[in-house]
């Protein structure tokens, strides 16, 4: 399906995508977020607690994934595939960066940290790029 030959079915499938991206952003990352220290102690023990916050972390970057990919595959779909190549490697390129300052000074928590920097970069990027190229409002 091309954007330019239906925009209004583009749009439609972009829209459908962003509901089943809220759906698992309600499902999957909320839970994550507030219950991360039961949902630990649950499934790991309470030893392994003080993963509790970069979990809480990494559910946030979660988030702009499930945000990113109805966009992300737009842009692939409208044969924009170089373009969330160039987002992918800046935003790898990113978290590899902050990993290095970020991870010896905040451990896990730093790491947990440099992957929301990555994923901000990335949704930015995507948002940018899907409004530039397909400019569909979805």
């Amino acid at each position: 399906m091309s954007h330019n030959k239906s925009p209004e079915q583009f749009a439609s499938a972009t829209r459908s995508f962003l509901k089943l991206s809220v759906f698992l952003a309600i499902v999957i990352a909320a839970p994550l977020i507030l219950a991360s220290d039961r949902l630990i102690t649950l499934t790991v023990g309470p030893e392994y607690l003080a993963a509790g916050v970069p979990l809480k972390i990494m559910a946030v970057g979660l988030l702009f994934i499930l945000f990113n990919l109805p966009h992300s595959t737009g842009l692939v779909a409208g044969g924009f595939e170089k373009d969330v190549l160039k987002q992918a490697v800046a935003s790898a390129s990113l978290s590899v960066a902050a990993n290095f300052f970020l991870i010896p000074a905040y451990g896990m928590t730093g790491a947990a940290v440099s992957f929301v920097l990555a994923e901000m970069l990335a949704l930015i990027w995507i948002l940018v790029l899907y409004k530039k190229r397909i400019n569909i409002k979805a």
